[in-house]
Formats: structure tokens, C-alpha cells, sequence
């Protein structure tokens, strides 16, 4: 099997051939240029020398004893020439080894990184056996962890997805029975008695707490499966009944003002989670107020109140808080506020669904309000009165 060359190897011979191309240019433009000085140099020797011995002959000198002087000084340009050739190539060379020595340590110390989130990553996959690339390649090794830890993440999302459904058929049995029981015990109830209504109140509970572990379900995942045509007036006033005695109590009026044939297509479960959580959030912090639902086009609910409002800085950093922007400081501030929870279990929601969810408002005490807008994605074919959104 041929062995692959790590990251930090590519990287220092990637950058040490780079330096080996540039001395390469340099000398090839050395060599022409000292080429060409060489054959002037040669031409301005031989015209002296031609000069000095027309002065010698002149002088009357013996040719065979002035000649050996002479050529002497061929030799010498030669030997200089030479001794250029081997100084430029030691020099190269020893930039080379440079070169190498600095790309190897610049390479370890960008490689260093990439190396580190591997580690890490294998740490998180929880002692699981790591799939090391045979080559020890940082960036196989990478890809490698992150596989890991994706397999891990998965497995743990489906752990929690079959665990969530497994409480929920648990409970439903227990709940079916609670249900009939109290049905038949409600024949049995005179009308006008009053155990007749807290019969009535506890089926209610019972299938609110039903409706809460089908939402359990539906908020893990965003399976297409349980798309269906909702209905957005009778969803609403579905989310709203088991809210009533809640409302009454803090003085939250409801105006539903969604058309009739208002109707989308998307997960009911995922909608009613949502539902509830906007309303219960009016219940605890606008009430006493009225809440108007209407619907902006045929994709956006709206939900506004003209309760007391939320303060600039508690608007901004959960308008913050719902674009993903704010830290774990900012979140825990705004359990502390009281718009934490539920809203956030209805941001989760949106997230998996593809929806969008914002909030304004005006901080005062005569005029003040809040308004909530749940934009649908066009997937959702929402249709109002026959005009298709």
C-alpha cells in the first residue's frame, strides 16, 4: 500500500520548492549575465594583451619570452570564473537547507491546529475507537473525527428521538384508561353536579397531556410524514382551550381574528407547541391585555398585545437572543426575565421546521405592546379563502 505524505510534508516541500524554483530563476539569470561579462572581459583582455605586445615588439623584446607572461592572464579569469560557479552553488544550497529547516517549522506550527481539533474531537466521541488514517495525514485524520463525532451525534439524536417515542406509548395507555374511566364516571354524575365539571376539567388535562407528549415527538424531528392540511382559526382555539382558566385568572382576552378558511400545510403538533407557548407567554407577562391574532398575507401570524410591553434593553437582547447572536450570559439573563423557556422551546421548533419567529415592542405604561410574527416558508401552500399564498 503507498504510503500518502502527511499535511506538514506537503506543506514544507510545497514551500521549499518554491524557494528551489526562485533560486533556480536567479541562477539561470546570473549565468547569462556573467556569460555575457565573461566574453566582454575575455575581449578586453585579448585587446590588451594584443596592445602590450605590439609595445614589447616594439621595444625591441624576444616574442618567445614575452608570450608565457601573457597567456598567464587567461588562465587566472578562468580559474576566477570557476571559483564564482562554486561559491554561487554552496550559497543555493545552503539557502535550500534554509529553507527546508524554516518550511518545516512553519508548516508543524500551521498543521499544530488542525491536529488539535482532531484530539478534541476524538475526546468528544466518548472513548469511542478512532478510525486513525493509516498515513498519519492531518487532514484525513480531521475528516476522519469529524465523521466520528457525526456518527455519534446522530446516534445520540436517534437514542433521543426512540426515547421520546417510547415514553409517549408508555404513557398514552395509562392515560387512555384515565380517559374512559372518567368518561364512564361522567355518565354516572347527575348533570349540574359539581364533581360533573372537575371530571370535566381533568379529561381536559388528560388530553392536553396527551397533545404534550405528541409535541415531544414532533419537536425532535421535522418528518414530513406528519405534514397535513391545518386549519390556523380552529389550531389557535385548540392551543387556547386548555389556556382559558389560565387567562381568566390574569386577565387575557383572546381575539382570534384568522379567517375561517385559513389553512396550511405543516406539522399540527409543531404548531401547537408554538401556539401554546406564545399564548402562555401573553398569560404571564402582557396579561391584562388583549391578544389579537390575525394573519399578515398568507404565510405570517401575527400576535399582538397592548399589555405593558418589554424594556429596550430586554428587547434587544432577546430579538438577539431569537437570531442565534446572544452568549450563554444573555440566555440564562433572559430565563431569568421570564421569556426564556417557552420561547425557546418555540424557537426549536421553528428552527426544525423552517419557520421564523420575531419579536417588537414598545415599552410604556398607557400605550405600550408586544407583537410576535410566525412567518411560514412558501413549502407550507398555505391558502386563504381560495387566494393561495
Amino acid at each position: 500500500m503507498m504510503r500518502s505524505v502527511s499535511l506538514a510534508d506537503r506543506v514544507t516541500w510545497a514551500l521549499t520548492g518554491t524557494v528551489a524554483v526562485f533560486l533556480l530563476v536567479i541562477g539561470l539569470l546570473a549565468y547569462e549575465v556573467f556569460t555575457r561579462m565573461e566574453d566582454d572581459l575575455v575581449d578586453d583582455v585579448v585587446a590588451t594583451q594584443v596592445q602590450a605586445l605590439r609595445n614589447d615588439l616594439a621595444a625591441g623584446q624576444n616574442v618567445s619570452a614575452v608570450l608565457p607572461t601573457r597567456a598567464g592572464d587567461g588562465a587566472l579569469i578562468e580559474a576566477w570564473m570557476r571559483e564564482f560557479g562554486w561559491i554561487l552553488g554552496g550559497g543555493a544550497l545552503i539557502v535550500l537547507l534554509c529553507a527546508w529547516w524554516l518550511s518545516r517549522h512553519l508548516a508543524r506550527r500551521v498543521v499544530a491546529p488542525i491536529r488539535l481539533v482532531s484530539e478534541r474531537l476524538s475526546t468528544w466521541s466518548l472513548g469511542e475507537e478512532r478510525a486513525v488514517a493509516a498515513s498519519g495525514d492531518e487532514a484525513a485524520q480531521l475528516v476522519d473525527a469529524f465523521g466520528l463525532l457525526q456518527d455519534h451525534i446522530d446516534r445520540a439524536m436517534a437514542f433521543e428521538r426512540q426515547f421520546a417515542a417510547n415514553l409517549s406509548h408508555e404513557l398514552r395507555t395509562p392515560l387512555a384508561a384515565l380517559r374512559s374511566d372518567g368518561e364512564m364516571a361522567l355518565l354516572e354524575i347527575t348533570p349540574g353536579s359539581p364533581l360533573r365539571d372537575r371530571l370535566q376539567r381533568m379529561l381536559d388535562q388528560v388530553d392536553t397531556v396527551a397533545s404534550s407528549l405528541s409535541s415531544a415527538v414532533a419537536i425532535n424531528s421535522a418528518d414530513p410524514a406528519r405534514m397535513r392540511a391545518v386549519r390556523l382559526c380552529a389550531a389557535l382555539e385548540e392551543a387556547w382551550f386548555g389556556l382559558q382558566p389560565l387567562a381568566r385568572m390574569h386577565g387575557l382576552m383572546l381575539m382570534n381574528r384568522i379567517p375561517a378558511g385559513a389553512s396550511c400545510w405543516l406539522d399540527p403538533h409543531a404548531l401547537l407547541i408554538v401556539l401554546r407557548n406564545l399564548l402562555r407567554n401573553a398569560i404571564e407577562h402582557a396579561a391584562p391585555a388583549t391578544l389579537a391574532v390575525t394573519l399578515d398575507g398568507a404565510v405570517t401570524l401575527v400576535f399582538r398585545d397592548d399589555g405593558p410591553g418589554i424594556a429596550p434593553d430586554r428587547l434587544r437582547e432577546l430579538q438577539q437572543w431569537h437570531s442565534g447572536r446572544s452568549d450563554q450570559t444573555s440566555r440564562v439573563a433572559q430565563t431569568r426575565l421570564g421569556h426564556g423557556l417557552g420561547l425557546g422551546i418555540a424557537r426549536r421548533v421553528c428552527d426544525l421546521q423552517g419557520w421564523r419567529l420575531s419579536v417588537n415592542s414598545v415599552k410604556g405604561e398607557m400605550s405600550g405592546w408586544t407583537e410576535f410574527r410566525l412567518v411560514l416558508p412558501t413549502t407550507a401552500r398555505c391558502d386563504v379563502d381560495g387566494f393561495s399564498g
